[in-house]
């Protein structure tokens, strides 16, 4: 199967709309490599084993806003999980994440898919 990152993307856009979800991805994200950096600086890499803890308001960001499922789940269900996928997972899932932030202080604007109206 091969990577495409402007479908993936546009999907994790799509599954991150609600404004206060995506401040808890952007929250989430800051207080896992706050405490990468820590851990590193102050040779405690044993707190990198906390860092998965400060995904959860992230996940639960998911479930009471956008009522969805995490984007990670999926992805590993699309690519399997090898390590070269869960990596590509990371890589990508922290690049949406800091699009996103930068978004949210209004230094870009990301692209939006037109929804599709649905005719009953």
């Amino acid at each position: 199967m091969k990577f495409k990152f402007q479908k993936l993307f546009s999907e994790y856009l799509e599954m991150h709309e609600n404004q206060t979800n995506r401040w808890l991805h952007v929250i989430s994200m800051t207080l896992g490599w706050c405490l990468f950096w820590y851990g590193l600086f102050t040779l405690q890499p044993l707190l990198w084993l906390l860092i998965p803890i400060t995904y959860i308001p992230a996940i639960s960001g998911h479930f009471l806003f956008e009522h969805n499922q995490p984007t990670f789940a999926k992805f590993i269900q699309q690519n399997g999980w090898d390590w070269k996928g869960l990596l590509l997972m990371a890589v990508v899932e922290e690049v949406c994440v800091f699009l996103m932030a930068l978004e949210q202080i209004g230094l870009v604007k990301l692209p939006r898919a037109r929804k599709q109206r649905r005719v009953y």
